[in-house]
């Protein structure tokens, strides 16, 4: 998918968020696995000035409905969803928004009680890009990045999202949950030359890159000498 075929399926969403009722500051929840839907879902609603609020795919659903509730979501956006990114051909212009206003609630882990949603402004959203993508990982439109961890995450969003394209860097999304086996098998084909993960996830041996010339060793990545693993 280009850039303009990523522009284009955002203001389709855009459009269709407004036909659905959406307004400013409006909150709008995303339960969507990686793929071009949620990127374009969430541009599209923070270009009409809501007020993004992804969630999690892989808890539990009483979970979801606590948060569900606690954000007060106009409207969810599942990936049953696929009728809001039809081609709208119409251009959206984008909502008079200020740098102190909202942009995107996450929530936290819930690792020490019920999880609580941090609020990100405008000026913030960039941050990530600014600092980390330009001066530390120095991300260009070269670029091939892939995450494992979602998009839904704070860590994911960045690495998938926020720092690739404000660099015009490509964005390789896999919809499913991380596995070691299916890691391997995205690296094999995709080489990404940006490698985002955590420690659990190296710790695994999935994504450690070993001197082995064996069969599972994702030589096509590997060959490039542009791996960077991140953490």
């Amino acid at each position: 998918m280009s850039y303009r075929d990523l522009a284009a399926m955002q203001d389709s969403a855009a459009v269709g968020l407004r036909d659905r009722g959406v307004r400013p500051g409006d909150r709008v929840a995303l339960v969507l696995r990686d793929s071009p839907h949620f990127i374009a879902a969430f541009l599209g609603a923070a270009k009409i000035g809501a007020i993004l609020v992804p969630l999690s795919t892989l808890v539990r659903p009483d979970e979801l409905d606590v948060m569900l509730r606690d954000c007060g979501a106009t409207l969810t956006i599942t990936d049953a969803d696929a009728d809001l990114f039809v081609d709208r051909p119409a251009p959206v212009v984008a909502a008079p928004t200020s740098a102190d206003d909202m942009c995107f609630w996450q929530y936290s882990s819930g690792t020490t009680g019920s999880p609580k949603a941090v609020i990100h402004l405008h000026r913030r959203a960039l941050f990530p890009a600014e600092g980390h993508g330009r001066h530390v990982a120095r991300i260009s439109a070269d670029d091939r990045v892939y995450s494992t961890a979602k998009l839904f995450f704070s860590y994911g969003l960045n690495n998938s999202m926020v720092i690739p394209l404000a660099a015009g860097a490509s964005v390789v999304l896999d919809p499913e949950r991380f596995s070691p086996e299916g890691a391997w098998r995205l690296i094999a084909v995709e080489r990404p030359t940006v490698l985002y993960s955590v420690p659990t996830a190296y710790g695994t041996g999935a994504l450690v890159f070993r001197s082995s010339t064996g069969s599972d060793r994702p030589r096509s990545a590997t060959s490039r000498s542009r791996i960077r693993p991140t953490t």
